[in-house]
C-alpha cells in the first residue's frame, strides 16, 4: 500500500510540474500565421456562399427563374456546382476550425495544463491520503 501511495504522490508531482511548464513547451500549438490566413480565407469563402455573395444561393434561385420552365437544366447544373462548392467549403471549414479548437486547447494555460494540475493535485492529495491510511493500519 506504501509503494502505490507513494508511486500516486510521484505522478501527481510530476504532472503538476508537467502543468506548470505546458505552456512553454506546448508553444504555439502548431498555429502558424499562415494558418490563421487560411482560416479567414475558408471562412469568408463559406460565409460568401452561404449569404449568397457571388454565386450564392440568392443568385442560383434568381438564375433559376430567369430561364423559365423550358430551360431548367442549366440552373440544376448550376444548383449542383453550387452544392457540391458549399459542401467542399464546410468541409474546408470544419477541418481548419477543428485544427483550431484543438491548438487553442493545447496552448491555452486554462486547457490543458489545468487538466495536469487538477490530476496532479488529485494524485498527491490520494497518494497522501493512502500513506497516512497505511500508517494508521501499521499502528
Amino acid at each position: 500500500m506504501r509503494k502505490t501511495s507513494l508511486t500516486m504522490m510521484t505522478a501527481g508531482a510530476a504532472l503538476i510540474v508537467v502543468s506548470l511548464l505546458w505552456p512553454l513547451v506546448a508553444g504555439r500549438g502548431g498555429w502558424t500565421p499562415e494558418k490563421a490566413s487560411e482560416h479567414s480565407q475558408v471562412s469568408r469563402e463559406l460565409q460568401g456562399l452561404l449569404h449568397g455573395h457571388g454565386h450564392g444561393a440568392g443568385h442560383e434561385a434568381g438564375h433559376e427563374t430567369d430561364h423559365g420552365a423550358g430551360h431548367g437544366e442549366p440552373a440544376a447544373r448550376d444548383k449542383a456546382e453550387f452544392d457540391r462548392r458549399l459542401e467542399e467549403a464546410r468541409r474546408r471549414y470544419n477541418a481548419s476550425k477543428a485544427q483550431f479548437d484543438h491548438s487553442a486547447f493545447v496552448r491555452n494555460p486554462r486547457g490543458l495544463a489545468s487538466w495536469f494540475r487538477i490530476l496532479g493535485v488529485v494524485f498527491a492529495l490520494g497518494g497522501g491520503a493512502a500513506w497516512f491510511a497505511a500508517r494508521a493500519q501499521a499502528t
